[in-house]
């Protein structure tokens, strides 16, 4: 919920961030850039870290229910 909650509110954010820093960043480069995102991105986005993030929490409980008992009190001295 916290990472659902978080990408929320930082893809977003990070978007109108680097929308004001960018121009600075490369104020005497003679190019230019369409800083412009379709709706849809931000849904790509948000489903890209939200599928890295159960991948990478299915693979922490694969690994920690291969861990015995006997094995974490072995290693708690």
């Amino acid at each position: 919920m916290f990472i659902a909650l978080g990408a929320l509110i930082c893809i977003p954010l990070s978007k109108i961030l680097m929308d004001a820093i960018y121009p600075r960043i490369v104020a005497n480069v003679a190019c230019g850039l369409n800083l412009h995102f379709e709706w849809y991105f931000y849904f790509m986005i948000f489903a890209g870290i939200m599928l890295i993030y159960f991948a990478a929490n299915l693979q922490l409980i694969r690994r920690i229910n291969k861990i015995t008992p006997a094995v974490v009190l072995k290693y708690r001295e």
